[in-house]
């Protein structure tokens, strides 16, 4: 799991958010549903971070495979290729 610099910086500002709104609310500045919403927004940030992270994760995997089909059928046509003449050195010798 990589964590990016974005996600890092979106994670704090949420972490800071979280306890700012704790202590507004500890002073009564704002209400139970506004800390509520906060801390809920916070949570899908988290949730969407790691989406993120794993969106990711699959994309270099994707691109692994991708690289290592790119080999296979390149031996396949080698393979191809000398089947290709060890008939037709049969066929003349």
């Amino acid at each position: 799991m990589e964590l990016r610099s974005k996600d890092i910086t979106l994670l704090v500002i949420g972490l800071v958010a979280n306890i700012f709104s704790a202590y507004l609310f500890s002073l009564k500045l704002i209400s139970f549903n506004a800390l509520i919403i906060i801390i809920s927004s916070f949570v899908m940030i988290l949730f969407i971070v790691a989406i993120q992270i794993k969106l990711r994760e699959i994309d270099i995997r994707l691109e692994d495979q991708k690289f290592e089909q790119k080999k296979l059928s390149e031996k396949l046509k080698i393979y191809e290729r000398l089947a290709k003449l060890e008939s037709e050195v049969f066929r003349h010798g």
